[in-house]
């Protein structure tokens, strides 16, 4: 920060003469004062003759105090731009590791998502089984019900044969 001020001494007939900043012509105070030093930041270079408390106040700003204080806000400046520089370069170097994590996330989401579809087909493959066990299981069920009819069909067949045979038999003897 820049800080030029020119000093003039102003002509008041209503109240003594007082050291004034104002830049020629102007013979009035434009109101450069510094009510506030903290608020004065960075590196300042100070180009005044007299550094005056302002127009209200009457009371001039304590040289050794005033320089004080740009020494404490110029510490507090500087140490404010290595903290940006440190926070600029943490970012720079913490930024891989985060991408990293970042594509770790989406990875183990994509494996995540991965599994429980998986586990969806193999939900559908274990129904799909049980559908054909028990459609095969009802096939062969069927077929050996069938079978069983067959062979007692055929048993039955065969004792109506042999009773047919025995009455038939009978019948050629009596005739």
């Amino acid at each position: 920060m820049f800080i030029k001020a020119d000093v003039l001494i102003e002509q008041s007939p209503t109240s003594e003469n007082s050291a004034i900043m104002a830049h020629p012509p102007i013979n009035t105070s434009d109101d450069l004062d510094f009510a506030m030093v903290s608020s004065l930041y960075g590196p300042i270079l100070l180009n005044a003759d007299i550094v005056h408390g302002g127009l209200s106040s009457h009371q001039s700003i304590n040289a050794e105090k005033f320089l004080r204080e740009l020494k404490i806000n110029d510490i507090i400046y500087r140490i404010n731009q290595k903290w940006k520089d440190i926070e600029i370069k943490l970012e720079q170097l913490t930024k891989p590791s985060k991408d990293i994590v970042d594509e770790w996330r989406k990875f183990n989401s994509s494996y995540v998502n991965l599994l429980d579809r998986l586990g969806e087909l193999e939900a559908k493959w274990y129904s799909i089984q049980r559908e054909k066990f028990t459609s095969t299981t009802e096939i062969l069920l069927n077929k050996a019900k069938l079978d069983f009819d067959v062979l007692q069909l055929h048993e039955r067949s065969q004792n109506l044969c042999q009773y047919v045979l025995q009455i038939a038999s009978k019948n050629i003897d009596t005739h």
